[in-house]
């Protein structure tokens, strides 16, 4: 049989408005569950005829349930309740990190059904490690199409134009072979590959203290200095999805070469290693013992140890500048600072807002953007990489155009 070309795109155009609304009555009962049919009617365009259409097929495909009926006092029947059916699909996401895989499956509520940290030997052993975990383990008692995606967080940068993968913690250097052995293990399931910044701060405005805020600037403070990026309610990833490298920011022209090849770069003055150094230096000087790690000037700073308490009030001082910069050129709603240096406290906010505060006072950009820590666990960029893909990237009734996302 033939179709004409205007009968086929008007098809297309047919199926695509039908997935959006599929998506967005999917996302709304996600959000405000349990809810009723009448309820969706009343929060969208859709009529209610589409709305019960539509949600039919949502109880077809799995995604959503009815569970139990309203309390509305209103006579006559009363109305079926709709939740996200939570077993009705999973999601295996992955935290790349030093000491190896951080690994967590989540059911379509966003549960944590499994979790478990795996050693991996070596590079060569990435992906295969990503298979046999879930194939052998949490999809031997579950049926493998129920397995929508495969999301990884990195330390690192990915170049989404090139595919290639390069961070100084995991000691990848434009490795284009990971994700190529990943693609070859997974040719058809969805796999969705970013920077764990990105995905902290995504998580932070899903599940944290940054709800509904449209402008999101997170800086992840660890062994590195990353960010992520929030803006008008969109992840920002830049011209090739390398944005976020706020730890090579010069702050000094004159400072210390960085590992990326400039000087002087913030990361080289308020990541975790280098506080153990500085600390060390000032310990030095004050004729105290040098910090063996990162615990002991948290510890030493918790006690009011003059050497942690001068390192500190200059980490306080590096981080307001370069703050400050970054919210004058973003207009940045909030600030939100993850990652190990939540563990100096309420103290370090108060140490920083001595240095942000002289700079608030005749500047209301400034001003008007509060700086907290972040609320959430170290599982935050499994958890944002999870909810972007259902956000941002799944499909219910048509198929993806392509299996790789880089962020």
């Amino acid at each position: 049989m033939f179709i004409n070309r205007s009968a086929k795109n008007n098809l297309v155009n047919q199926a695509l408005i039908k997935e959006s609304n599929l998506k967005t009555l999917f996302n709304l009962i996600h959000n405000r569950e349990p809810v009723f049919r009448a309820e969706l009617a009343g929060l969208t365009d859709l009529s209610p005829t589409t709305i019960s259409s539509l949600v039919d097929e949502l109880i077809q495909r799995n995604f959503v349930i009815s569970k139990g009926t309203s309390n509305t006092k209103s006579p006559g029947r009363k109305p079926i309740m709709l939740e996200i059916n939570a077993k009705g699909a999973y999601i295996a996401a992955f935290g790349w990190g030093r000491s190896g895989l951080k690994y967590f499956l989540y059911d379509l509520k966003c549960n944590v059904v499994e979790h478990s940290i795996i050693a991996i030997n070596g590079l060569d052993s990435f992906a295969k490690t990503i298979y046999d975990t879930i194939t052998n383990t949490t999809f031997r008692k579950i049926a493998k199409r129920k397995l929508l995606a495969v999301c990884i967080s990195i330390p690192g940068l990915i170049d989404s134009s090139n595919h290639i993968l390069e961070s100084y913690v995991l000691g990848l250097k434009e490795n284009k072979y990971v994700i190529a052995e990943l693609m070859e293990l997974f040719p058809s399931t969805p796999i969705i590959i970013g920077n764990e910044s990105v995905f902290y701060t995504y998580a932070e405005k899903e599940f944290g203290c940054s709800k509904n805020v449209n402008n999101l600037f997170y800086a992840n403070i660890s062994d590195g200095v990353g960010a992520g990026m929030i803006l008008n309610g969109k992840i920002y990833k830049g011209g090739t999805g390398m944005a976020g490298e706020f730890g090579h920011n010069t702050i000094d022209m004159n400072g210390p070469e960085c590992e990326c090849g400039s000087h002087g770069c913030l990361e080289n003055y308020i990541s975790l290693p280098s506080i153990v150094n500085m600390y060390s230096q000032h310990a030095q000087n004050m004729l105290l013992p040098p910090a063996n790690n990162i615990d002991e000037v948290f510890v030493a700073y918790a006690n009011n140890n003059p050497a942690a308490v001068e390192t500190i009030r200059k980490v306080a001082q590096i981080l307001a500048c370069a703050l400050c910069n970054v919210i004058n050129l973003l207009n940045i709603d909030r600030v939100v600072i993850g990652g190990g240096m939540r563990n100096f406290g309420q103290p370090f906010l108060d140490e920083l807002d001595k240095y942000m505060r002289p700079r608030a006072e005749h500047n209301k950009i400034i001003k008007r953007c509060p700086i907290t820590f972040s609320t959430l666990d170290q599982s935050a960029p499994c958890l944002g990489a999870v909810k972007y893909f259902l956000d941002n990237i799944m499909k219910i009734s048509v198929d993806l155009e392509k299996n790789l996302f880089l962020y």
